[in-house]
């Protein structure tokens, strides 16, 4: 999921949205949130069980990747880094 978004995010903003090439800052919103989400993380491991830890990341995905199927050609980039957003916080707990 992460590689597949990672990739196909901006190869499809290019190809279906036409936007400029530059439009791999797209996923930087995403980034940001994967780098603050991880100490976060870290820190909440401490305090509460890891299934619970586990089942909120996989919820986090999973929302993110239905998120992704309504994407097409007329969505709004906001739509597509809130996507991306929420599936990297789910990934990094």
């Amino acid at each position: 999921m992460l590689f597949g978004s990672t990739h196909l995010l901006p190869v499809f903003a290019v190809a279906a949205l036409h936007l400029p090439p530059a439009t791999g800052a797209v996923l930087l919103p995403a980034g940001l949130a994967l780098a603050f989400s991880i100490p976060l993380a870290g820190r909440l491991m401490t305090r509460f069980p890891l299934h619970l830890a586990v089942a909120f990341g996989l919820i986090g995905m999973a929302f993110s990747s239905l998120a992704m199927l309504a994407i097409g050609p007329e969505t709004a980039i906001a739509w597509i880094v809130a996507a991306a957003v929420i599936g990297r916080i789910g990934w990094a707990s």
